[in-house]
């Protein structure tokens, strides 16, 4: 019988080929997926889940998502802790540009956007969110290449 031998993290992965390669890559070239087509694929999944329960689509929102990007990079650089410390900064931000009566957000961290969504919907509050009276949103993701996870940030509002 053969034994397995450890698997080797990504960043010992990225030291190798940068070593071996000359370091002709930069790490951020290593990232497994565009953190972009992840927050999209966390949009569509949050909307599949809506639909399932019955509920209108969101509407995607540029201005909402870069909140979340920022947030998301915020987190993934360790400019502030993982968690919600200024929403209400994000919200009041959003609001100037988006007439909104009432706002929410959800974050995660995960190694795609299936898993972020089903940690989501496996939580009440976040659950509430993705199911709630909203009716735009935005998602923004960003890569922490030490952790080996994406941030992943949604904002919902209700602009009705």
């Amino acid at each position: 019988m053969r034994k397995r031998g450890r698997v080797p993290s990504l960043a010992a992965l990225a030291s190798l080929l940068l070593v071996s390669a000359g370091c002709d890559y930069l790490l951020r070239d290593l990232i497994p997926q565009d953190s972009d087509e992840l927050a999209l694929r966390v949009f569509d999944l949050v909307n599949a889940e809506r639909l399932e329960s019955g509920l209108e689509p969101l509407t995607w929102n540029d201005v909402i998502a870069a909140e979340a990007k920022q947030h998301s990079l915020d987190m993934a650089e360790g400019r502030v802790p993982f968690g919600h410390d200024g929403f209400s900064d994000r919200f009041a931000r959003i609001t100037q540009v988006i007439p909104a009566s009432a706002g929410a957000e959800n974050i995660a961290y995960a190694s795609d956007a299936e898993l972020a969504v089903s940690l989501w919907m496996d939580s009440s509050g976040h659950r509430d969110n993705i199911l709630g009276n909203f009716d735009v949103s935005g998602v923004g993701a960003a890569w922490d290449g030490g952790l080996g996870v994406f941030y992943f940030t949604q904002i919902f509002i209700c602009s009705r």
